[in-house]
């Protein structure tokens, strides 16, 4: 899952340059699918406000009934804050894959 949370940061980093409508077609379905995940994983009963920053995110982002804020600048401290906390859920997450020595 790190993999997945680090492919969007990058994505919502290069949405801060000047891009076709269809990488923000594709950047909402990824940016959706990383925030669900990340939603779903960080879930406890105890603490849950990570799970509603993810859902807030994949609500913004949500392909299916888009956001339209009409203003790129209205758009880039969205893209860097979801950004952020991407990236810190990203340096979060343990390989599962590493090896322990």
């Amino acid at each position: 899952m790190k993999y997945l949370y680090w492919g969007c940061v990058v994505l919502l980093i290069l949405a801060l340059g000047r891009q076709s409508s269809g990488y923000y077609t594709f950047l909402r379905i990824a940016v959706f699918i990383g925030a669900l995940v990340a939603a779903k994983e960080v879930y406890t009963p105890e603490v849950k406000i990570f799970t509603y920053i993810f859902l807030l995110i994949a609500i913004l982002f949500n392909p299916i009934l888009p956001v339209y804020l009409y203003s790129k600048g209205a758009w880039v401290p969205i893209d860097l804050m979801a950004a952020g906390v991407f990236a810190i859920k990203a340096y979060l997450t343990e390989d599962k894959n590493a090896t322990v020595e």
